[in-house]
């Protein structure tokens, strides 16, 4: 099976650059994989796209190295998706599916970490099911895949609860752990500071996230709406970072084409 684009990058410490996908289109997928980035998130928590209409995104994400976003030598961007819940069977079925690895989002506690590694992992060590129809190439490539897809699926644990936030020590030493990625919206809910990312707890929070694993060795992420907030985030040291939103790039591009056509 092909090299972990993005495992690749956490383990080296490198920055990891991507983009959030919320309008499960395959089309806009295959566009964005073109331009230079590490990794693409196709959401099935928030996002449009159900069971039946993430393998077109990923067969598009796969499409863009043939058509030339990566060089040869580099591995394809790697296609993530965002599970709806923690429960393992909506993991397993991104990885059959083919997805390169999954974000687990609410997270609160080490076990429930535990259990979504466990679910991307085949027994004896973890709990998935044997039947990767499309990530072994619909079997074609069935012992590559059993023998070496632990290796090569990225799992990202999302800090968006009060509860993550306490128990990151603990999460933090579960084995198989990738990355753990901050959702800003949902954390600042938890902690009752929202909108505002400037408050005192909040901005305790992320630095208490940032400090942690860089003890621990795992990479932190951050889900940033903007080039902007990506680069002040990585000069806080989180190297997993996205640099938009799908949505936000369509209606703010469009806005900003209104603004300069109508002179404003």
């Amino acid at each position: 099976m092909n090299e972990n684009r993005l495992k690749r990058l956490l383990r080296e410490g490198k920055p990891a650059w991507g983009v959030w996908t919320q309008l499960g289109s395959a089309s806009v997928a295959e566009a964005l994989s073109q331009l230079d980035i590490d990794w693409i998130l196709l959401d099935a928590e928030h996002g449009a796209a159900g069971a039946d209409q993430m393998i077109p995104q990923l067969r598009a994400v796969a499409a863009s190295a043939a058509l030339g976003s990566s060089s040869p030598s580099s591995p394809p961007v790697t296609a993530l998706v965002r599970v709806p819940t923690t429960e393992p069977i909506g993991i397993r079925r991104a990885l059959d599916m083919g997805a390169g690895g999954v974000i687990v989002p609410l997270i609160k506690t080490a076990e429930e970490v535990a259990a979504a590694v466990a679910a991307t992992r085949y027994p004896p060590s973890g709990t998935r099911g044997i039947g990767p129809f499309r990530a072994s190439g619909y079997y074609t490539d069935h012992r590559d895949y059993y023998e070496n897809s632990a290796d090569q699926t990225v799992v990202v644990a999302q800090i968006e609860t009060r509860e993550s936030v306490e128990n990151l020590e603990d999460i933090l030493q579960v084995p198989g752990l990738d990355a753990v990625l901050i959702g800003p919206a949902d954390l600042s809910s938890a902690l009752g500071t929202y909108p505002d990312r400037e408050a005192p707890e909040f901005v305790q929070a992320v630095a208490r996230v940032a400090k942690l694993a860089a003890k621990a060795g795992v990479a932190a992420g951050y889900y940033c709406a903007n080039g902007e907030e990506a680069a002040l985030r990585r000069a806080e040291g989180f190297t997993m970072l996205s640099v938009s939103l799908d949505i936000n790039l369509l209606t703010g591009g469009l806005h900003r084409a209104l603004k300069l056509g109508r002179g404003e």
